[in-house]
């Protein structure tokens, strides 16, 4: 084989790849900007939801908290939080619990229930 027909076969195979390699940077321009448009609405997201969480508890006036409530009724009301907890926590709601798991149990005769979630009493209803 000559050689300007090596020559001709390597400029041939040479010009290939240095179109597909212009093509692929034209599809990765493209690329960029549509992830840089994506960057954009992320940090928008970001920044709305920064705000929301910062709005959180934010309540004109003054709050109150779980733990003082719970207080004031130990303190000032004198209700012995230990007799509230065995009121609650039967020897009956243990063994329906230990028998049945998670879920909504009455006590004993009262008039109000229990809901049990991951072995922790989450709330009390009527």
């Amino acid at each position: 084989m000559s050689s300007a027909i090596l020559d001709g076969s390597r400029l041939k195979d040479l010009n290939t790849k240095l179109q597909k390699e212009i093509g692929e940077r034209a599809v990765c321009e493209l690329n960029i900007g549509e992830y840089r448009k994506k960057v954009r609405e992320h940090n928008d997201n970001i920044a709305r939801i920064k705000k929301r969480i910062e709005g959180i508890g934010k309540t004109e006036g003054l709050q109150l908290t779980e733990h003082a409530i719970l207080r004031f009724i130990e303190r000032v009301e004198l209700i012995p939080v230990q007799d509230v907890r065995n009121r609650i926590v039967t020897e009956n709601l243990q063994r329906m619990y230990d028998i049945l798991g998670d879920g909504c149990f009455p006590i004993d005769n009262s008039e109000f229930s229990v809901v049990i979630k991951n072995g922790q009493i989450i709330t009390v209803k009527k």
